[in-house]
């Protein structure tokens, strides 16, 4: 009697287990499946909102949102960093000499235009190479030349941004070099497989948006819009969310705690910014928010993230290889 009760009692587990392994697995299927659409719904609601922020919303209001989820990434990053046990002695011998250079020439040298277009170029780069891994894509230049366009586009803007470069010829030879080079690979592609694909219809889409950006009141008709990279660095972390929730999907725990850490983060660093704009409150907690949110700072933490987040691998994006799917 034990052993037929112990016997049913292991097969039901069994049984359950393997449900519970099926219904995993569907849900991450039904992920997986639902991945292009997550990310062009990402594009066009953060593109809407950086084109219709000139009109309709506060000044600076899509760059105050972007300092705080972009801070809040950073935070969850070294998080996830510091319980995968990668903070060791070779993370720190990169960190702080890297930190405390950065952190002095920002205060006591005047490169601040040097900073900023550092921290600009380096994210464009640093975007495409995350965007490739987190799309689970190998690292080769086959699939890293459709990127190239909105690298060249948006590195225009950085230098008419941040460079002092004020030219409307800069961004506007910029873009016709990039769109056609954009026309050359899309028509390339629908000549030989006869459609587009997924990721290339999203890498369409975001050079699309992200030369409306930059374009606009600068080098075409419209009203000047300066998001152009919030718009990027807003889609990044926006990726980099869905990542994670498809990564710990089969864990409810796990994605759980990883949403309330989210939202505990991202919360808080929404009221230092509070008070980094009503310092009447608190001169304390003001300062310690410009730390965070204020130019150059802000630029510095972001070269300290791409620092940190490098992958060896990521080198393998410049070696020609066959096409990637």
């Amino acid at each position: 009697m034990f052993s037929t009760v112990h016997y049913n009692l292991v097969d039901g587990l069994s049984h359950e287990s393997h449900v519970g392994r099926m219904g995993a697995k569907n849900f991450d299927h039904f992920l997986a499946e639902f991945s292009y659409p997550v990310r062009f719904f990402f594009i066009l609601t953060i593109g809407t909102l950086c084109w219709v922020e000139p009109f309709f919303l506060p000044e600076n209001s899509i760059g105050g949102v972007t300092a705080i989820v972009a801070q809040g990434h950073f935070l969850l990053g070294y998080l996830y960093q510091y319980k995968a046990g990668k903070m060791n002695q070779a993370y720190a011998m990169l960190y702080l000499p890297v930190a405390v250079l950065l952190f002095g020439a920002s205060i006591f040298l005047p490169v601040e235009r040097l900073i900023y277009v550092l921290a600009a170029t380096y994210f464009l780069v640093h975007y495409f190479y995350d965007e490739r891994y987190l799309l689970k894509e190998r690292a080769e230049f086959s699939g890293w030349k459709i990127t190239l366009p909105t690298i060249a586009v948006l590195f225009a803007e950085t230098l008419y941004r941040y460079a002092g470069l004020r030219y409307a010829l800069l961004l506007q030879l910029a873009f016709v070099v990039s769109a056609a080079y954009m026309l050359w690979l899309i028509l390339s592609e629908i000549l030989r497989i006869h459609r587009l694909s997924a990721r290339n219809w999203y890498f369409l889409a975001t050079f699309c948006i992200a030369a409306t950006l930059t374009l606009s009141g600068k080098a075409a008709p419209g009203s000047l819009n300066p998001n152009a990279l919030n718009f990027l660095i807003l889609m990044h972390c926006a990726n980099w969310y869905w990542r994670y929730v498809e990564k710990f999907s089969a864990d409810r725990k796990l994605l759980r705690r990883f949403s309330v850490e989210t939202v505990i983060i991202n919360l808080f660093l929404g009221v230092l910014m509070f008070f980094r704009f009503h310092s009447s409150y608190s001169v304390f907690v003001s300062a310690l928010a410009g730390v965070l949110f204020v130019h150059p700072y802000f630029q510095v933490w972001s070269l300290l993230h791409f620092v940190v987040t490098y992958r060896p691998a990521d080198n393998m994006n410049w070696i020609p290889m066959r096409a990637s799917a």
